[in-house]
């Protein structure tokens, strides 16, 4: 999959649409995607980390389901529930 069909797809837990991919994060020592850096939804930033509004944040691959699931239809698709989201997000 190249970065660009990543670019603008949203991202789902479930049933939460969690927010919107930015930029993909490169580790250039061992080339490969790390992290995704997404703009969250209101709802998700309030829900996952009790934040009043929205902003951006790293989100770790190892969320993200396997190939092929990963990228359905409506977005990409994550194994980490909305509860378990906090661990898998940092700050850029």
């Amino acid at each position: 999959m190249r970065s660009s069909q990543l670019i603008n797809r949203p991202v789902w837990s479930g049933n939460l649409e969690v927010g919107t991919v930015k930029e993909v994060i490169v580790d250039t020592a061992e080339w490969k995607v790390t992290h995704l850096e997404i703009q969250l939804k209101k709802e998700a930033s309030k829900e996952i980390l009790g934040a009043k509004k929205s902003f951006r944040n790293l989100l770790a691959v190892s969320a993200m389901k396997k190939d092929p699931d990963c990228c359905t239809a409506r977005g990409i698709e994550l194994q980490a529930t909305p509860a378990q989201l906090r661990i898998y997000l940092k700050p850029p």
